[in-house]
């Protein structure tokens, strides 16, 4: 379904059910069943609390329509919207501006989801949390640092401040407890002296693991934080020649890294060997070039039913049905098609879910 099925729906949809059961009202041997049945409705559809269904109260609401929850936490269906888009349970109609649910909200998340909006902060006090100015916090928010609660660009900027405080984490974390003899500068100087935008150099401190310094690692705010330029040279030089990290790979692929490096044993990923600075271990690097080329030849499932409309399980069988095979790889890695075995139809979405071939 599109869109769930509205409250007063659940009796009409299992009318012919309801009404066996109802015939044997004064039968103690169905009443199993009907605790099973009553127990579904509860938990499958937004039945409010006290509601009766097969005679017997609901004792709490499990899940909600956007009418329910705007009615029990007060918030604006608009607001909700949104940010359940954002994570993936609802999307924009493509009639109206409405929001449509891909599925009843639990409970929890719409409680979750009120409690956050009222502790928003919009892009200046963000800022002055992290430690930055307004400018610098659109950097960041462009870069992929720092997200905004609304994900639409057009949107007035507002941040959860959980997720200021994840990133500050993950700044703290690369603080290392002695400070080195070579020359350290915070992140603003260090991006002055290389000639390189600020954001940037916190992307590539953060997804090199470069180890930082900071007098007060715990409560310390962006500001605080000193980096080896050196480190950062050489960390920016294997940028430049192409060379990411599977981790950084993994992510862009939006795979496993288990699945990257299953790739590389196949050789469909390039590697490239690379000595890191901080350690001066050995390390196995990806070429951006061959995660680029993979992208045009091969499809996750999951991609793929992103396409389809299918869900990523329902997909996988289908192709295989189709006599599609994946690529040969860990049990436990994604699963991967080539784009040539797949037939034109499954790029285009399914109008029922259901594969009428």
């Amino acid at each position: 379904m599109a869109q769930p099925l509205d409250s007063t729906l659940y009796r009409t949809r299992f009318r012919v059910f309801f009404e066996w059961l109802r015939y044997r009202d004064d039968d103690p041997d169905f009443d199993v069943i009907r605790d099973i049945v009553r127990d579904f409705v509860f938990r499958n559809f937004p039945i409010a609390e006290g509601q009766v269904v097969l005679g017997q109260p609901c004792p709490e609401q499990y899940v909600h329509s956007l009418a329910t929850a705007r009615s029990t936490f007060g918030i604006s269906g608009w607001k909700l919207g949104r940010r359940l888009a954002a994570i993936g349970l609802a999307q924009r109609s493509s009639v109206s501006k409405q929001f449509v649910l891909n599925q009843y909200v639990p409970a929890n998340i719409v409680r979750d989801i009120a409690t956050g909006i009222d502790v928003l902060l919009n892009a200046t006090e963000a800022a002055h949390v992290v430690g930055i100015d307004r400018i610098m916090m659109a950097k960041f928010t462009t870069r992929g640092l720092i997200p905004r609660y609304y994900a639409e660009h057009n949107s007035v900027p507002l941040y959860h401040p959980r997720d200021l405080e994840v990133f500050l984490d993950k700044l703290r974390e690369l603080a290392a407890k002695e400070t080195l003899s070579e020359q350290l500068f915070d992140i603003p100087e260090t991006s002055r002296r290389l000639s390189m935008p600020v954001d940037r150099v916190t992307h590539i401190i953060v997804e090199n693991h470069l180890k930082l310094y900071a007098d007060k690692a715990p409560q310390a705010r962006f500001r605080d934080f000193r980096v080896s330029i050196d480190a950062l040279r050489m960390a920016f030089a294997a940028e430049q020649d192409g060379a990411i990290k599977p981790a950084e790979a993994a992510k862009r692929m939006r795979v496993s890294i288990r699945t990257v490096r299953g790739l590389i044993d196949q050789g469909i990923l390039e590697p490239r060997i690379v000595r890191e600075h901080q350690t001066a271990r050995i390390r196995r690097y990806v070429t951006s070039r061959s995660v680029e080329k993979f992208a045009t030849k091969y499809i996750t499932v999951v991609d793929l039913a992103a396409q389809s409309g299918r869900l990523p399980g329902a997909e996988a069988v289908l192709q295989v049905d189709r006599g599609v095979q994946p690529l040969e790889l860990h049990a436990r890695c994604n699963m991967i098609f080539r784009r040539n075995d797949l037939p034109s139809r499954s790029f285009f979405p399914a109008t029922d879910g259901v594969f009428n071939g």
